[in-house]
């Protein structure tokens, strides 16, 4: 998991890097960050177990709706449903530290 969410975290950066240094070009990029999506992952992170995976994972269809919309509307960063751009702006409130402990703790289930 260590991995996966450094991957994550280094997509998004790159993306912003890549969309700065593209500007002005009639090009653009787009980062997708769906949260919680019903697509197998679930069951081989053991995420599946948590309430909170099922009570917004959102169908691989609604995802890729989203993203399309999206980047169609030049958008820097695409968070389908509510529920998960909720999610992802709250964390953004907590520090570091406490965000890595909760984190931990969701993966030790």
């Amino acid at each position: 998991m260590a991995i996966y969410d450094a991957s994550k975290a280094y997509v998004l950066s790159f993306t912003e890097a890549l969309r700065e240094e593209i500007a002005g070009t009639g090009l653009h990029v787009t980062c997708l960050e769906p949260g919680a999506t019903k697509t197998g992952f679930d069951e081989d992170s053991r995420m599946g177990k948590l309430d909170m995976f099922y009570s917004h994972a959102m169908t691989v269809a609604a995802v890729a709706k989203a993203d399309y919309e999206g980047y169609r509307k030049n958008q820097d960063v695409v968070i389908p449903g509510w529920k998960n751009r909720l999610l992802a702006t709250a964390i953004s409130f907590l520090l570091r530290f406490a965000t890595r402990k909760i984190v931990g703790k969701m993966q030790r289930i």
